[in-house]
């Protein structure tokens, strides 16, 4: 992954008063991964800030600054159903760190290529001193997140920017071995010897909630600025898994809806999840760490360019409404001289 431009800066403290709020979940524990990928390159950000600079028009510099902080979520449906609606609260309220997960239990099938694996697993650990004093999470922002990204460990490849989750087809059992809800039962003829078919999913609570929802960022945007600025394996999706990193994204995004819904905010947290692949396929730990910082200071700078007036812009950029002003005089002197 070629190095940005200009990459931002980085710095462990607590939140500055007029940062950027950002919250970053990573997964823990699961089938042959003891130490989730996901958590190994989230985990370096928590409780530290990411700092930017542009220009506008008028050649006056301004700076911002993003605080991020970061907890590791179990890989269970209840652990996500209990802390996520909480993080879209105004307040929003952080669970208890850390968070039980249920105990690491290697797959029976792994065999030799497994244990060796986990091994590469376990040296990517060394990146992280697990005996570094645990940081607390900062208080969180009376009004809410800027913006919160879930992070989860996926196939081999690059990232993965995920568009939309889905609200059913949750087949598979979690770390702790127990099911999703059944929410819809299908026919089925027992004397044909057919089996009675479930479908699992989120059910009391979401009822009134679509079976896709998509983010409100813009994904191909973002992917493809990414690309441009050197992040050659990066790529968007529609297919978020069906398992807890798709659970976990319908989940906060239905959340972000229910705030814009219940009045408590006129804008609901933006929301994004992103996969990562294991370590080394391709990328190492450190690689999806700068990615994911690169993916945080572009949602913040496209949130600062939302806040700023339609005549000012970030990092040199103008307003279609400035473009057409320059055009315009432009044109009016144009016909003064001919004139």
């Amino acid at each position: 992954m070629a190095p940005p431009p200009q990459s931002p800066s980085l710095d462990v403290h607590s939140a500055p008063r007029r940062a950027f709020r950002v919250l970053i979940t990573g997964f823990g524990p699961f089938r042959q991964f003891k130490t989730n990928p996901s958590w190994l390159a989230v985990k370096p950000l928590q409780n530290t800030t990411l700092s930017f600079g542009s220009k506008h028009p008028s050649e006056q510099d301004d700076h911002y600054e993003i605080h991020i902080s970061a907890f590791q979520m179990p890989v269970t449906y209840d652990a996500v159903l209990e802390n996520v609606p909480k993080l879209h609260l105004r307040p929003p309220v952080l669970p208890k760190l850390p968070l039980e997960h249920p105990v690491y239990i290697p797959p029976e099938d792994a065999g030799k290529e497994g244990e060796k694996k986990q091994a590469e697993i376990d040296a990517g650990s060394d990146l992280i001193d697990e005996d570094e004093p645990f940081l607390p999470l900062d208080p969180p922002p009376a009004d809410g997140y800027d913006f919160i990204l879930h992070v989860g460990v996926g196939g081999k490849g690059g990232l993965k920017v995920e568009r939309l989750g889905h609200k059913s087809g949750y087949q598979g059992s979690d770390a702790a071995g127990k099911m999703a809800e059944v929410v819809a039962r299908e026919p089925y003829n027992e004397s044909k010897g057919e089996k009675e078919k479930v479908i699992r999913g989120f059910g009391v609570g979401y009822e009134g909630f679509e079976q896709e929802i998509h983010t409100g960022i813009n994904v191909d945007k973002l992917v493809a600025s990414l690309k441009e600025s050197g992040i050659e394996h990066i790529d968007a999706s529609n297919d978020a898994g069906r398992y807890l990193c798709d659970f976990i994204y319908y989940c906060s995004l239905a959340e972000s809806k229910r705030t814009v819904d219940s009045g408590l905010n006129t804008k609901g947290t933006p929301t994004l999840f992103l996969h990562c692949p294991p370590i080394g396929e391709p990328l190492e730990t450190k690689e999806v760490t700068e990615g994911i910082q690169r993916i945080v200071t572009w949602v913040c700078k496209d949130l600062a360019i939302q806040k700023q007036p339609k005549s000012q812009g970030i990092s040199g950029a103008t307003s279609d409404s400035t473009w057409i002003g320059h055009l315009l005089s432009f044109l009016s002197t144009a016909v003064q001289f001919c004139c």
